[in-house]
């Protein structure tokens, strides 16, 4: 193509991403991501990329709608089926045709379901055979689209929930994975910024306008941005307790400004691409060559989702938890202690992988690795949770990350940490140093006599006793027995000095004149002295990991900094130390003991 012609064509695609002829205001932010594409109708390689559709802005295209629903229902398997699960029945529901709240029937019963912000607007209390007159228009218009789709019934947290009874909110709460996984569908309000808003298509919110223009005799048409960049840009995605809504159910219908979207456990569609012609849109469980799961099959082959992707794989358990943690720490709630139960659907359907449970949002199988989460920035104190749980404090995190999540505890260390339960230590978590000739971890850690050493022998810290603490708060408290480091971190020879939020900043040290590494999060308060609390600090080694490098092996030292005070500790930083795995006696500098502290 010449520069004459290349020129022609982006003054073309300039006109078409300014539209000055149109009364609308153009955001830059709003549409980034948008492309634009040759119309299905005026593609002539059928067997080539998939064409643009023209968008209905004023109204819903239902007939798009069914033929997403349908293809599904068709095609995918039983992680795309709603489930009935008994603690439906004692559900409530809006009957949309009567304008009434009644019971869920004791059988299997097709409802929709209703994923918005709320926002600031009054809340109203309903009850069984309560009648639903003038709800908030975003209720009103999910009302209408439930009709629409053909369905009688709707679930709407604000309706079906008693918002002035407590305990039956906390049981309704505590019913989120079986509520949004049994739902036929999930409504999702992306652009509304209250209960107010209305949903797009619906009502009288303005849609934003589809770009288009015609370059020799062809149509091209916007595809307007991806559902992951609405998500990240909306209201909707900006809400802590609308990631498990999404998460939990089997299929999405997402409203926006833009455009339509539709997200199941087996693929995603959007109203400006028509993927007809799509191989991976059509795929079918039954065209699996191989032995593989069917469901899981067709996963493979499209890809991870952006909300609709299943959590079914317990050998990846401890990704789907510090996945899942990542994306909720983003999002904000109004009520901060509300922080562990807009995350606790998710917690439910986990536990299906986590049999053993969480404790305060932490699973307790993989405990080691709970505790080990980082503040991406500055965080900020939620002081009705413990200091060592991630929901005490608001910022973004990053999980601890094991090298082979598959074998999380495969390099074990002395660890032993104990909850209260009616009034005595029950186990959490417990591992200990394999001292086997057999296991594969011997032959690395030969050179690794201090921690052994350490392992064996007898703390000098006085035993526990839980009469010595607040009933009031010791069902929060840890008691952990472990290994602790004695040194001084010094932060004086930073490797490449990025500071920027979300990174590692690396720092160099010699011991024995054997250089070693310690790395922290770039932007902690730890390296510049801000965030350092009263107290003695404490090093705890809580989990050990292998690294194959080009030139060396490092062995990775996965460290909880706490301060001890008054005889108990708060949780600090955590800190990575790298050692050459060649160099392991150099641990006994660190001076390792085995130490007993109560972590609050």
């Amino acid at each position: 193509m010449s520069m004459n012609e290349k020129r022609r064509y982006a003054k073309c695609m300039l006109v078409a991403l300014k539209p000055s002829s149109l009364n609308v205001t153009f955001s830059c932010a709003l549409h980034r991501g948008d492309a634009l594409c040759i119309a299905e109708s005026d593609t002539t390689d059928k067997t080539g990329t998939m064409g643009g559709r023209v968008i209905t802005p004023n109204s819903l295209n239902t007939d798009l709608v069914e033929d997403w629903l349908s293809s599904c229902w068709r095609l995918h398997g039983p992680d795309c089926k709603p489930q009935y699960s008994d603690k439906l029945r004692h559900v409530r529901l809006i009957d949309v045709e009567d304008r009434i709240v009644v019971a869920h029937a004791p059988q299997p019963c097709e409802y929709v379901a209703l994923s918005y912000v709320w926002g600031n607007e009054k809340k109203k209390r309903f009850r069984l055979g309560s009648r639903v007159e003038t709800p908030p228009q975003t209720i009103e218009d999910a009302m209408t689209c439930t009709r629409i789709l053909g369905k009688r019934y709707l679930w709407v947290d604000a309706v079906c929930i008693d918002q002035l009874d407590k305990e039956d909110m906390e049981m309704q709460i505590g019913m989120m994975w079986s509520i949004y996984r049994g739902a036929w569908i999930t409504i999702i309000a992306l652009s509304g910024e209250s209960a107010s808003s209305g949903l797009a298509r619906l009502g009288s919110r303005p849609s934003y306008p589809q770009l288009a223009c015609n370059i020799d005799g062809k149509s091209l048409l916007g595809l307007m941005p991806t559902l992951t960049q609405q998500i990240w840009s909306s209201p909707w995605g900006r809400r802590a307790w609308t990631l498990q809504e999404a998460l939990l159910s089997p299929r999405s219908l997402y409203l926006s400004d833009h455009q339509l979207y539709f997200e199941c456990n087996a693929m995603q569609c959007c109203e400006s691409l028509d993927q007809n012609r799509s191989w991976a849109h059509n795929l079918d469980c039954n065209s699996n060559p191989g032995d593989e799961e069917r469901s899981a099959w067709i996963k493979s082959q499209n890809g991870p989702g952006c909300l609709g992707n299943p959590l079914d794989s317990p050998s990846h358990r401890l990704r789907h938890w510090g996945a899942k943690v990542t994306l909720y720490c983003y999002r904000s709630m109004t009520k901060q202690e509300d922080a562990l139960s807009a995350f606790n659907g998710i917690l439910q359907r986990l536990e299906s992988m986590y049999e053993s449970g969480f404790f305060w949002g932490l699973p307790e199988a993989d405990f080691q690795w709970g505790l080990l989460w980082q503040a991406q920035a500055h965080p900020q104190r939620r002081e009705m949770f413990p200091t060592w749980s991630w929901a005490g404090w608001r910022c973004p995190i990053w999980p601890g990350e094991p090298k082979n999540y598959t074998k999380p505890n495969q390099f074990p260390v002395q660890l032993h940490v104990q909850k209260v339960v009616n009034s005595r230590l029950v186990d959490v978590f417990k591992s200990q140093v394999h001292s086997s000739e057999t296991n594969p971890a011997s032959a690395i850690f030969q050179h690794d006599d201090a921690l052994r050493n350490a392992a064996r022998s007898v703390s000098t810290d006085a035993e526990f006793n839980v009469s010595h603490y607040p009933e009031n708060r010791i069902k929060s408290y840890l008691f952990v027995e472990a290994i602790a480091f004695e040194f001084s971190p010094d932060y004086s020879r930073p490797l490449i000095k990025k500071k920027r939020q979300g990174e590692f900043e690396i720092f160099l040290f010699l011991m024995r004149g054997v250089i070693c590494e310690l790395r922290l999060m770039s932007t902690d308060g730890e390296i510049d002295g801000s965030t350092r609390q009263e107290g003695q600090p404490m090093y705890l080694l809580l989990a050990r990991d292998r690294d194959k490098g080009v030139v060396f092996h490092s062995i990775y030292h996965y460290l909880l900094l706490v301060y001890v005070k008054d005889g108990v500790a708060t949780r600090g930083t955590v800190m990575i130390l790298l050692i050459p795995e060649d160099h392991l006696e150099l641990i006994e500098d660190l001076q390792p003991k085995k130490r007993r502290i109560v972590l609050t």
